[in-house]
């Protein structure tokens, strides 16, 4: 059995992952949303965060699944929400062990999905790639195969990705508080600080992601009017070039990965 063997076989067991997990995670959303939101909703009565969606046991399933996601993300991750008041640190003591997990599980079938589908790319890439060697070579090996240069650039980029949004999701917990005293004039930060605190991680991440462009582009965001020179230049040395260089991570990782799939295209 050779390699592409074993791709293959890889690819077909992510396949049959993508196709079993959104079944497995509605099933799960749908009966959470239906029958243990209530319950879930009555353990956080002291989280003001939750408070949003009370509401959503009089409305329809939507509403209920997107309740059900946040108060997911929000035991996920619940540190930051805590620290700022959004959660109540009694709330999630006293919160069901098992409706905990089930909530938490939901929340990371989510992350694994959109792993399976990132994977399952990166394995038909090299399918691609090994099917396309060139003749092999006096030492028994496969040529050079063109698909090999893009996936080579693809895999360092979305390690990229993932640890920058790592990092950001840090940041966001870590200078939040930060980025609104120092950019107190500007609007768009201190109107989303006080949402994003009590959001899930991805929203920190958004957050961070913004506040780490307006300064790494600040002389733009100046003459436009968002930002005032003031409140740059105010801002702590050590955490501007921390967000500034995830900044340039972040837009070389996207970079590279286009060029990665334009390459591969042209190849086709």
């Amino acid at each position: 059995m050779d390699i592409e063997y074993w791709i293959e076989a890889a690819i077909a067991g992510l396949t049959v992952a993508l196709i079993l997990g959104p079944v497995v995670f509605g099933a799960l959303l749908l009966y959470i949303a239906t029958q243990r939101l209530a319950e879930a909703l009555e353990h956080l009565h002291n989280s003001p965060l939750v408070d949003a969606h009370r509401y959503s046991l009089n409305l329809g399933l939507r509403q209920r699944f997107r309740a059900v996601g946040d108060i997911a993300g929000l035991l996920a991750y619940p540190d930051c929400p805590v620290e700022f008041g959004g959660l109540s640190a009694e709330d999630i003591k006293r919160f069901p062990g098992n409706l905990r997990t089930l909530l938490v599980l939901s929340h990371h079938l989510r992350l694994a999905m959109l792993a399976v589908l990132v994977l399952l790319a990166l394995a038909l890439q090299v399918l691609k790639a090994v099917q396309h060697q060139g003749e092999p070579t006096e030492f028994g090996l496969g040529g050079y195969s063109p698909y090999w240069l893009p996936l080579a650039l693809q895999l360092p980029c979305i390690a990229g990705l993932g640890w920058v949004a790592t990092q950001y999701a840090q940041a966001g917990m870590r200078y939040m508080t930060s980025a609104s005293r120092y950019l107190a004039n500007c609007k768009a930060v201190v109107n989303r600080q006080r949402p994003v605190m009590y959001n899930t991680v991805f929203g920190r991440i958004v957050f961070t992601v913004c506040i780490a462009a307006l300064l790494a582009h600040a002389k733009l965001f100046i003459r436009t009017g968002s930002l005032q020179a003031a409140d740059v230049e105010s801002f702590p040395a050590t955490i501007r070039t921390e967000l500034v260089v995830r900044h340039y991570l972040l837009l070389a990782s996207v970079v590279g990965l286009a060029a990665s799939f334009v390459a591969t295209k042209l190849i086709d």
